[in-house]
């Protein structure tokens, strides 16, 4: 696995998170909702709703992208959280992100879907 590749992934990345958190930000204080008509203050409140849960998105995947460069760092990076193993280079390819193995995810998931 090339670190220096993922740490290089990972730096631009975050890079652009960040400035897209910025932009949504922008787009969201230039848009304040003003107007008498109850149809168009709706939309601009679904407008406002759907930019704020942009920004949470945005927000988890900049703190995803810098835990997963606190683990380059440490030299923890690539192992799963809850058994050790190594993660599957193909799956840190797709995401550089990912905290678990296949294995564990899947496990992680079932018993998401049995405690809904």
């Amino acid at each position: 696995m090339d670190l220096n590749h993922i740490e290089a992934r990972i730096q631009e990345e975050l890079t652009h998170t960040l400035a897209s958190i910025d932009n949504t930000c922008r787009q969201l204080s230039q848009s304040a909702v003003q107007s008498s008509d109850c149809c168009d203050t709706a939309d601009q409140l679904q407008h406002h709703y759907q930019l704020n849960t942009i920004i949470g998105r945005l927000n988890a995947r900049a703190k995803a992208l810098s835990i997963a460069k606190a683990k380059l760092s440490l030299d923890d990076y690539g192992y799963c959280q809850a058994c050790g193993d190594d993660i599957e280079p193909a799956r840190l390819a797709f995401d550089v992100t990912c905290t678990h193995c296949i294995s564990c995810q899947t496990k992680k998931e079932m018993n998401q879907h049995l405690y809904r």
